[in-house]
């Protein structure tokens, strides 16, 4: 697919090529971005559980609930 997409650029054809779907490249990046989504997915979700259990641990409340801005107070 490289091969194609230099040879392509060469001839300044390459937006058209991958317009008209002659090189899969729009195929080859929704599976890349895909698996970097999952990744960055449970990336998430492994530093949120681990935040709320911090947070339940000391005693700081939750991260399910959040209060308005209003009773927002910054100790310094």
């Amino acid at each position: 697919m490289f091969e194609a997409m230099r040879e392509a650029a060469e001839r300044d054809a390459l937006i058209d090529a991958v317009e008209e779907n002659k090189i899969p490249m729009r195929q080859y990046f929704a599976r890349l971005f895909s698996r970097w989504f999952y990744v960055f997915t449970m990336f998430l979700y492994s530093a949120l559980m681990s935040t709320e259990l911090a947070y339940q641990e000391k005693g700081y409340g939750t991260l399910a609930e959040v209060p308005p801005v209003e009773q927002l107070k910054v100790v310094v």
